[in-house]
């Protein structure tokens, strides 16, 4: 009699807990989707927001055990609200977009390496590996940038190297030759122009500020990391800053590196509107990026066994299209998977063909984003599906 009583009380518990699971999940979707200006301005939004598919992945686990015990209309409950909240969260796992044969082949890798990151020939293994035309690198360090200058002279024989011991090092390697146009103070990039068989194409190498997350421990359980706040006011600075740089520039532009945003965020749309993303408009799934098996202080010094979000991207736009794109999680003890994607240079007339006029954002404009984007690419970011039933406001 025993057992069949845990048994019961088991059940009921589950039952309870995935019920409630389920109902702060559509209350966090309801707060998102009334309030979505409130998102990037409250940690206890802006967190769970770009944890979103993980947390329905855990309301997914819930479910299948139901499933398995006689608690069958609770999980019909769950599995409905389930339902609504996924398709009240989809983000587009994949755009429509036409695939290009023609056009000149290019090939472009972005790493992050860690600045703290110690294993030289694992990094240059990495990026060999990926055989890039052109290949930009995040916070590269002093030692990093020595040995690709030395090893990596013949592969690419263009280099522009600014190695820090801090996270603000950048780098470029190129197979075709470039000269440097500026490097901007407003945030951390490099600005260069690359000449590909007759194509001029401006490229930029982009690191922009990742935001502040305060954690605090639990007073009895230490072990147990408590988010406490979410600040990114100096990546938004960096990113009103170069977005105006994006609107500046004429012709085709390449943007790559580590934004710090994840496609979740509001901001994202911004760009969104104005370039193609090489991942989101080519390939299916996440392409979760970041944090890749490292003790991340944010999360309870845990080693994390796989990507949780996405903050790595090729951008393009005036007829550079993208064709497929890849992440590439190599042991080169960076915290960042690398992202390589192939794209197609066009001809300046078949370029104006292919990519749509987006209406831009004005960067002044990034506070107060509206619900709906009018853009080269359907609108985006948390909940767009359900837009179309709550348009925005004239």
């Amino acid at each position: 009699m025993l057992l069949p009583s845990i048994r019961l009380w088991a059940t009921r518990l589950l039952a309870v807990g995935a019920i409630v699971y389920a109902c702060v999940l559509l209350a966090l979707l309801a707060v998102l989707l009334l309030a979505p200006e409130r998102v990037e301005y409250t940690w206890w939004l802006a967190v769970p927001n770009l944890l979103l598919p993980h947390l329905l992945a855990v309301a997914v686990v819930l479910l299948v055990l139901l499933l398995t015990t006689k608690a069958r209309r609770v999980a019909a409950l769950v599995a409905v609200l389930g339902l609504l909240i996924f398709v009240g969260s989809s983000t587009d796992l994949r755009r429509p977009f036409t695939k290009v044969s023609a056009g000149q082949p290019l090939r472009i890798v972005s790493l992050n390496q860690r600045f703290k990151n110690g294993r030289v020939e694992r990094i240059l293994d990495a990026v060999a590996q990926q055989n890039g035309d052109v290949v930009a690198i995040q916070e590269l360090s002093p030692p990093v940038a020595a040995a690709l200058a030395a090893e990596m002279q013949e592969r690419y024989p263009y280099q522009l190297l600014a190695p820090s011991r801090s996270s603000e090092g950048m780098g470029l390697l190129s197979r075709y030759p470039f000269e440097v146009v500026r490097h901007p103070m407003e945030y951390n990039a490099q600005h260069v122009r690359v000449s590909i068989d007759g194509h001029d194409i401006t490229l930029i190498n982009v690191h922009l500020e990742a935001p502040q997350i305060d954690i605090r421990r639990h007073p009895r359980l230490r072990f147990l990391p408590l988010v406490s706040g979410y600040d990114a006011a100096e990546r938004e600075r960096g990113l009103a800053a170069l977005l105006r740089d994006i609107d500046a520039i004429g012709g085709p532009l390449l943007l790559a590196g580590d934004f710090n945003l994840s496609d979740r965020e509001a901001s994202y749309r911004a760009l969104d509107a104005r370039l193609h993303d090489a991942y989101r408009d080519t390939m299916l799934g996440f392409g979760f990026s970041f944090p890749y098996w490292q003790r991340v202080g944010g999360v309870g010094h845990m080693p994390v066994p796989f990507p949780l979000i996405r903050i790595d991207y090729v951008w393009s736009r005036d007829g550079i299209l993208p064709v497929q794109a890849h992440t590439d999680c190599p042991t080169s003890g960076s915290d960042h998977c690398l992202l390589a994607a192939e794209l197609r240079l066009l001809a300046a007339q078949q370029g104006a063909n292919a990519t749509q006029t987006a209406e831009l954002i004005a960067p002044s404009a990034l506070d107060s984003l509206p619900i709906a984007l009018p853009g080269n690419n359907r609108e985006r970011g948390p909940f767009a599906s359900w837009r179309r039933y709550f348009p925005a406001p004239k």
